[in-house]
């Protein structure tokens, strides 16, 4: 079948169009350490591109690289495929290593295109879900060239059965050592090993601008914890935990991968020490979601997830309901607690910091938290910066969502020049998440 121009166009999204440098004199032998061809199934996420899609994704780890080698022969690598169903002509696989800032590993190009979707940006490409029966069936063929150097080879097979399900209850514990929690996937192929990735990540005006791969770590299939080890993070920085359960051959290599994101900045205390911080997930929609929760009647989790002045809480169907709350000692620590009554949010008392408040008969399924004063600097994309702790009516799975209310304000040069002078320009709901710069 030959794959018309437009056609192979629209398959190759800007974001991995390999950028061609000017061949160097001389070349580097070319080295190929591995090649993956998997499903890669991407939940909410702030900073990578394609939250809430099913990929298919060949990546390729190669040297020289921009990694291995900053004085242009690197640089000069390009990596390509190709299939029977594209008619003899080859697409580009982007550069995504260590040194390019977008959360790839050492050495590593890829490309990716969506055959599912929940998510309305991105939908699923007409081609590769037409094809996906011929991927499964014919590898696909790789050319890595540098100067004079070509080398061709042949790609894993794809397998279009493997398809992990989610981790969900994420939580996390508080210092530089936290050790992050989930509870295994309940859907989907069975995980045959689990993977721990952090990046750290870099911002600019508010808006992240690259994401740093500092820790990779494999680890046995049934593992529902990990401690970050010393010396990996630093206080103040903001970090992104992807918790992903694999399907992997005997071999070790992966063919199935979903991948859980999760933002967090180290935190010093948590209430007594001993309660975990359970972190949401965000998609496109600037919402915190979170999943599948294990809650007993009557104990306390906490829940985190911009500047904001306010919070919406809410469960979803089937949830129990919210039976108290206890915010967190933040600006004058005073907040107003807002009630609906089916029509409207409507004040219902004043909360002080550290006071558990219950509420009335059987509890509520939502409450708006307001009165967050914008001079305290809410981070709204920093998953531990509103420790909210809360218990429920009774036993069941919370996966509900915590929804930053936002305040427009004028850029600070510093927070302590606006003290006292901010102006309130009007209140949104996360807008400046489609502000952030997302990636492949």
């Amino acid at each position: 079948m030959k794959l018309s121009n437009i056609t192979a166009r629209a398959i190759v999204p800007a974001l991995v169009l390999l950028a061609l440098h000017t061949l160097p004199a001389t070349a580097a032998t070319i080295d190929v350490t591995r090649t993956t061809v998997l499903n890669d199934r991407i939940g909410n996420s702030r900073f990578f591109f394609g939250a809430n899609t099913d990929l298919i994704r060949l990546s390729s780890f190669v040297t020289p690289s921009p990694d291995s080698d900053n004085t242009g022969i690197g640089a000069a690598t390009s990596v390509s495929f190709t299939h029977d169903t594209f008619g003899g002509q080859y697409f580009n696989l982007g550069f995504i290593g260590i040194s390019s800032g977008r959360g790839g590993a050492l050495n590593e190009y890829t490309y990716a295109q969506p055959f599912a979707s929940t998510n309305p940006n991105i939908p699923p490409n007409p081609f590769v879900v037409a094809n996906l029966a011929s991927f499964d069936t014919t590898p696909f063929s790789v050319r890595v060239i540098n100067g004079a150097d070509t080398l061709n080879y042949t790609a894993p097979d794809y397998d279009s059965t493997a398809m992990p399900g989610f981790v969900t209850g994420m939580n996390l514990t508080a210092g530089l050592t936290p050790t992050i929690s989930w509870d295994l996937p309940t859907a989907g192929t069975t995980p045959t090993a689990m993977a721990i990735q952090i990046r750290r990540l870099t911002e600019s005006n508010g808006r992240i601008t690259a994401a740093t791969l500092v820790h990779n770590i494999s680890v046995a299939a049934n593992t529902t914890s990990y401690t970050v080890p010393a010396n990996l993070l630093a206080q103040g920085v903001k970090y992104e935990i992807a918790v992903m359960a694999d399907v992997r051959t005997v071999a070790g290599a992966v063919k199935g991968r979903s991948r859980s994101f999760f933002e967090f900045t180290p935190v010093d205390a948590i209430g007594n020490g001993q309660v975990a911080v359970f972190l949401p997930s965000v998609g496109p929609d600037g919402v915190y979601k979170y999943k599948d929760v294990l809650v007993v009647a009557g104990e306390t989790i906490a829940l985190d997830p911009v500047v904001a002045v306010g919070y919406d809480y809410q469960i979803s169907d089937g949830d129990p309901l919210f039976a108290s709350v206890m915010l967190p000692d933040i600006g004058n620590g005073l907040f107003d607690l807002y009630l609906f009554d089916g029509n409207d949010w409507v004040k219902n008392a004043v909360l002080a910091a550290g006071q558990q408040h219950f509420f009335s008969g059987n509890g509520v399924d939502r409450f708006r938290i307001l009165g967050i004063e914008p001079d305290a600097g809410i981070d709204p994309t920093d998953a531990t910066a509103f420790i909210t702790y809360l218990t429920f009516a009774s036993d069941g799975r919370f996966s509900g969502t915590m929804t930053p209310i936002t305040a427009e304000v004028p850029e600070p040069a510093s927070i302590a020049l606006l003290a006292g002078s901010l102006l309130l320009l009007g209140l949104r709901t996360s807008s400046n998440q489609r502000a952030r710069r997302r990636l492949a």
